[in-house]
């Protein structure tokens, strides 16, 4: 009995050792799980700033990369990202209402720490009256930031203060006072900080070794969020593992996997930049995570089982009024209400909703508990009215003209929606034509390499994403006011130049924008919008076709989350037996250390 014991014991001290020792054992070379998924196609441009137009897989890309003060989860909850203690008070020396947001220790990935002066940089450039981005009015609340944007004051005027390394300090505007409103506008996937060494490189166009253009650059910009650049070419999307990010100290990395779990996410394009191209990866369980969100009806049918999700983002047909034919508002509403909606968005083939106005759905009217879209309604019944439509245009004394639709052709159902478009419009009487093989987008934007001639008037194609919860982000920026543009005070007659993509420019509509923009409570900013709302569709330098969704389907993973704007959390995402899809390399490292 007594030897029994004894052997029994000797056995139990055994098996911890084997345990250690056999194959569960995790070696040096094994950091974690290298996820090959198709996440999106090939990015035009790496600026984080960039995601209001082009394509929504841009909101994706960066909200892997890139974390901001606040964030939105799916629900349209906001939650602390980078910020940790959060006042706002009444500043007695100078009766100024400020807002202090301490940071969490966090760095970027090169090591360095994420400090408050990366966001006052990161703010700063999106106010230069050169930048063209529409983000910028989200920072308007802040004391001075409309007179830096408009170029009628100095960029040190602005009230936005690194006060400590760590806490940012910023001032707002004489009668702001809706702090917890402009909480939520911090949560927008534009206002990610960004390092003035390293940004101000790819701003540079002389320096030729940095570029935002994903297509031509040599070095990749630095992030701070879960993950960073490892490789970027026109056959492979690799990203991996900031070992620096969240909650460390200076001079020690996270341990493995404690704070980001995968170790690489890779996209191998080799069999193309589409999911159509890869769908027979995922078939034969070469790739465990597919985007369809831009797939053909036909590949999404492949997939099998799928999970899809609104995203407050809506594919719109942008008109250039600066064109002689798109001057009058007239054949520009013609044009949108001789479309019907309904059958366009069967056309895409994704369940996708016919555009009931600009702002999509899940986008909040006066609180987070209204919706903006519910309370507008339908602002396009009846669609397809022929009818309407031919009585527009002879009021407008318009018969003909010349019409040029530019659009992704690498999405199939862009094809199908503009094959249908210029039946419609040729019905009413113009010629229309096809010159999407020709069109380069740049920061989602038709580059100017394609410019037309002989008075044919353009019409571009893209998604158009919400960058805030509420619907400021989508309609303030076709006021020549607030659109990015700057005052140009060397002419002599002082005018507003403004710089949204259609070149819209009405007096009408800047009244609405100036009320949203002073508004003093949710009720009446929330009105101003919906006023606004109505007149760009009486107006029509838009045309919003279809809301946007997310679809994907994936396979042996767990735990996939997604915030509002539709960006992907694959923090702490698991996949089943992991070590099974190391490549070989890592493979044979392992077994010989075992």
């Amino acid at each position: 009995m007594k030897k029994i014991l004894a052997l029994v014991l000797a056995l139990c001290m055994l098996v911890p050792v084997l345990a250690i020792g056999g194959c569960g054992r995790r070696s040096d070379d094994d950091k974690g799980a290298i996820i090959q998924m198709y996440l999106s196609s090939f990015p035009s441009n790496l600026d984080p700033t960039a995601v209001t137009y082009g394509s929504a897989d841009a909101a994706k890309m960066f909200g892997l990369l890139y974390e901001g003060l606040f964030t939105m989860d799916s629900n349209g909850k906001l939650k602390k990202a980078l910020a940790d203690k959060v006042e706002y008070y009444v500043d007695a020396r100078d009766n100024t209402l400020k807002l202090e947001i301490k940071l969490k220790k966090s760095r970027w990935s090169d090591g360095i720490v994420v400090g408050a002066d990366d966001f006052v940089y990161s703010w700063q450039r999106l106010l230069k009256p050169s930048n063209d981005s529409p983000a910028a009015s989200l920072l308007y609340p802040i004391k001075n930031a409309r007179k830096v944007k408009e170029g009628l004051c100095s960029i040190n005027d602005l009230g936005i203060t690194a006060i400590k390394d760590d806490v940012l300090q910023i001032a707002f505007e004489d009668g702001f006072t809706n702090v917890e409103y402009f909480k939520r506008r911090l949560a927008s996937p534009a206002l990610v900080p960004l390092r003035e060494s390293n940004a101000t490189k790819f701003d540079d166009p002389e320096n030729v070794d940095y570029s935002w253009d994903a297509s031509s650059s040599l070095a990749l910009p630095l992030t701070n969020g879960p993950f960073k650049y490892k490789r970027v070419t026109d056959k492979v999307i690799e990203l991996e593992r900031n070992l620096h990010y969240n909650g460390v100290s200076e001079s020690e990395d996270n341990a493995v996997d404690k704070v980001v779990k995968p170790y690489q996410l890779v996209t191998l394009l080799s069999e193309g930049a589409k999911a159509d191209n890869q769908i027979d990866r995922y078939l034969a369980g070469d790739i465990f995570y597919i985007n369809l969100s831009e797939a053909s009806s036909d590949t999404i049918a492949k997939a099998g089982k799928t999970v899809t999700t609104a995203i407050p983002s809506t594919y719109t047909y942008f008109f250039d009024t600066t064109s002689e034919l798109f001057s009058d508002a007239r054949v520009r509403k013609a044009l949108s209400i001789a479309l019907d909606r309904e059958h366009i968005a069967e056309l895409t083939g994704r369940g996708a909703k016919a555009a009931a106005g600009v702002v999509p759905y899940g986008i909040e009217d006066t609180t987070e508990k209204t919706e903006f879209r519910k309370e507008a309604g339908d602002l396009f019944v009846p669609t397809g009215d022929m009818e309407a439509a031919k009585a527009l245009l002879k009021e407008a004394g318009v018969t003909k003209g010349s019409i040029s639709i530019e659009y992704n052709r690498d999405r199939e159902y862009e094809s199908a929606i503009a094959s249908y478009v210029r039946s419609v419009w040729k019905e009413l009487g113009f010629n229309v034509s096809d010159d999407s093989k020709n069109t380069k987008y740049i920061y989602g934007i038709s580059s100017g390499a394609n410019e037309l001639t002989n008075g044919t008037a353009r019409v571009i194609g893209m998604d158009f994403q919400c960058l805030t919860p509420d619907a400021y982000g989508m309609l303030i920026g076709f006021s020549t006011q607030f659109s990015g543009g700057a005052i140009d005070l060397t002419t002599e007659n002082v005018e507003y130049s403004g710089r949204n993509i259609t070149g819209f420019a009405d007096d009408e509509y800047d009244a609405v924008c100036e009320e949203i923009v002073s508004a003093l409570n949710n009720a009446d900013r929330a009105d101003a919008l919906h006023r606004a709302e109505q007149l760009l569709i009486d107006k029509s330098p838009i045309i919003p076709l279809f809301y946007n969704v997310d679809i994907y389907a994936s396979r042996d993973l767990s735990k996939i989350e997604s915030n509002m704007f539709g960006g992907r959390n694959f923090t702490k995402v698991s996949q089943k037996n992991y070590r099974n899809y190391l490549p070989v390399e890592e493979d044979k490292k392992t077994a010989q250390a075992e």
